[in-house]
């Protein structure tokens, strides 16, 4: 008995369905999409900073711990807090062929690096610290990201305004033909919606970050992001 139920009821169901299917198949309808853009200028900037082991001219060589150190108070005293702040790597290299090797014994054979990620705010601040780093043991630093801290608001906005680009260009073509648009059937986003288009990576080398005591860069934003949603929306025509 309870299997005969099961069966009613799902025969109910796909019944009801195919009602409602047809229901919608007679239904006039209008599909339309909208979209809506901003440009954001980034408020989180990451940059990856590469320090590595180094000899000076008498041939010390200058441990990594020490550059670590010596990195970290830098960066505090610029204001720089450890929150802001997280290790992506940690590793060595043989910086010399076998045979330059052979020719110079007096070399360890490691060179260790570690390669941190810092949050910024903004250009000048990036430059503070570049300008007080020590270029023997930095490696290499660059921009890996940029992003906004109110990103997700804004992508919620963006939503609602694709959305209401829909109604609104259903609106004006129904009226065109003397229609009028009904209660939305369908609301769907396009795929990859919010690829944001971030600003090149921007690469530094130890001549690069020779610089001028004070921050060319006071007053210049980065390049903006381009922030971007889509939506495909199926009206009635009433």
């Amino acid at each position: 008995m309870k299997k005969l139920t099961t069966i009613v009821i799902l025969l109910f169901l796909v019944t009801t369905l195919q009602a409602q299917t047809e229901k919608m198949n007679t239904v006039k309808r209008i599909e339309v999409s909208g979209s809506a853009e901003l440009e954001l200028v980034p408020d989180e900037i990451f940059v990856n900073f590469t320090l590595q082991e180094f000899y000076d001219n008498q041939k010390k060589k200058h441990d990594i711990d020490e550059i670590q150190t010596t990195f970290l108070n830098t960066c505090a005293k610029f204001g720089i807090t450890k929150d802001r702040i997280q290790i992506q790597s940690m590793s060595g290299f043989n910086g010399n062929n076998w045979y330059w090797r052979k020719q110079k014994r007096e070399q360890p054979d490691l060179l260790a690096n570690t390669v941190y990620i810092i949050k910024f705010s903004n250009a000048a601040d990036i430059d503070k610290l570049v300008n007080n780093m020590d270029d023997r043991a930095t490696n290499q630093l660059y921009i890996s990201k940029t992003s906004h801290s109110k990103m997700d608001e804004y992508k919620r906005d963006l939503k609602i305004k694709a959305l209401q680009a829909a109604k609104n260009k259903a609106t004006y073509l129904c009226e065109a033909v003397g229609e009028k648009v009904g209660q939305a059937l369908i609301i769907s986003e396009f795929e990859n919606n919010f690829e944001p288009q971030y600003a090149q990576p921007k690469m530094y080398t130890n001549m690069a970050m020779d610089m001028a005591a004070g921050s060319a860069n006071e007053g210049v934003d980065f390049q903006k992001i381009i922030v971007r949603s889509e939506i495909k929306a199926t009206f009635a025509i009433q």
